[in-house]
C-alpha cells in the first residue's frame, strides 16, 4: 500500500516538476529568441496548462451527459482484441500501472482500482462501462490538448482586434509551439497511459461479467453470493 501510494505521489510530482523545468527553459532560451520577458514566458507556460486542463475537464463532463452504455463492449471500440492483453503485458504494463492514479476513485465517482462484486451482473456492467468512459475520454483528451497550440493566449488576454495581422499570428503559432506543445505531448502521454490500462484490464473484467450473466441465468448467483467473498484488486 505505501509502495503504490509513493509511485502514485512521484507520478503527481513528476507532473509538477516538468511545469517547473519547462517554465525555466522557456524563460532562458524561449523568451529572447521571441522577445518575451522571462516572466511572460512562465506565464505562457502556466497558462497553456491551464488551457489544456480546462480541454480534459469539458471532455470529461461532455461524455458524461452521454448515455451511459455506449460505452459498454457491445460496442466494437470497447471489444477485446484477441491477444489484447498478452501484448500490453509485453509493454511492462503490470510494473509501471501502479504509478498511474485513479482520477475516478480520488474524485470518489467510481473506484475502478478493485472488483468489489463480481458475481453481480448489473455492478459488473457498470464496471465496464465506467472502463469504457474513461477509455474514451483519456484518448480523446490524449489528442485535443494540441488544440491549444492554435489558442493565442496573448490576445485571448488583450483582446484587442487590431493585433490580428498576419504578423502577429505567426508569433502566437510560434509562441504555441515553443510553449503549449511541449505541454500537449505531456498531455498526451499522461491520457494515453490510464486508456491502456483499461485495454489491459478489460478482457478480465469482461469475462468475470459473462459469468456473473450467466450464473445469474442458471439461478446460482444467489447462493453464490452469500457464501464467497469477491473482491479483486485489478490495479
Amino acid at each position: 500500500m505505501f509502495k503504490k501510494l509513493f509511485y502514485r505521489f512521484f507520478y503527481l510530482i513528476s507532473i509538477l516538476i516538468f511545469l517547473a523545468v519547462l517554465s525555466v527553459l522557456t524563460a532562458i532560451f524561449a523568451a529572447p529568441a521571441l522577445g518575451f520577458s522571462p516572466e511572460y514566458a512562465v506565464f505562457s507556460v502556466l497558462a497553456f496548462a491551464v488551457v489544456i486542463m480546462g480541454i480534459d475537464f469539458g471532455i470529461a463532463i461532455v461524455l458524461r451527459l452521454l448515455p451511459f452504455h455506449i460505452f459498454a463492449p457491445p460496442y466494437v471500440l470497447f471489444r477485446p482484441i484477441p491477444n489484447e492483453r498478452k501484448f500490453w503485458r509485453k509493454t511492462g504494463i503490470k510494473r509501471w500501472k501502479v504509478v498511474v492514479p485513479d482520477l475516478a476513485k480520488t474524485l470518489k465517482v467510481f473506484d475502478k482500482t478493485t472488483l468489489k462484486h463480481t458475481f453481480d451482473p448489473d455492478y459488473m456492467f457498470k464496471f465496464l462501462c465506467e472502463m469504457g468512459y474513461a477509455e474514451t475520454m483519456h484518448v480523446i483528451s490524449a489528442f485535443a490538448g494540441f488544440i491549444a497550440v492554435f489558442i493565442p493566449i496573448g490576445w485571448a488576454l488583450s483582446g484587442a482586434v487590431d493585433l490580428i495581422t498576419g504578423e502577429y499570428i505567426l508569433l502566437s503559432l510560434a509562441q504555441a509551439a515553443i510553449f503549449a506543445l511541449p505541454l500537449a505531448l505531456g498531455n498526451m502521454v499522461m491520457n494515453l497511459l490510464p486508456a491502456f490500462i483499461q485495454r489491459y484490464n478489460r478482457p478480465i473484467v469482461l469475462k468475470l461479467y459473462q459469468r456473473a450473466v450467466r450464473l445469474k441465468e442458471q439461478g446460482k448467483l444467489q447462493k453464490i453470493c452469500t457464501c464467497r467473498q469477491d473482491e479483486i484488486k485489478i490495479l
